[in-house]
């Protein structure tokens, strides 16, 4: 279970909501979203500047229907997924905190 600071909760909702997390729980700072048995949770506040911020790794069965889904729905990612040295298949979004969401897929 992951938690990120949010600067506006409902905005990141519906980002989230738009790459097939569900909504668990919300209230006006904050939300519980879920990934199958996954957990990510938002919380209204200032994210952190200056340095780089995290990023969220998600393993999917098909990293590409997910790339496809995100770019259909107008999101922009960092290139088509690709194979890793590390023996994974991802490509990276950005939330609107700029934390980076990285589908993944075991090659």
């Amino acid at each position: 279970m992951t938690e990120l600071i949010a600067s506006d909760v409902a905005k990141s909702v519906r980002f989230y909501e738009e790459l097939g997390f569900d909504v668990a729980r919300q209230t006006e700072g904050f939300a519980a979203l879920r990934w199958e048995d996954s957990f990510l949770f938002l919380t209204a506040g200032d994210p952190a500047s200056g340095g780089e911020l995290p990023n969220i790794r998600i393993i999917v069965a098909d990293v590409e229907r997910e790339y496809q889904k995100a770019t259909s729905i107008g999101l922009t990612a960092d290139g088509p997924p690709k194979s890793q040295p590390y023996g994974l298949r991802d490509f990276t979004l950005v939330d609107p905190d700029n934390y980076g969401i990285r589908f993944a897929q075991i090659e």
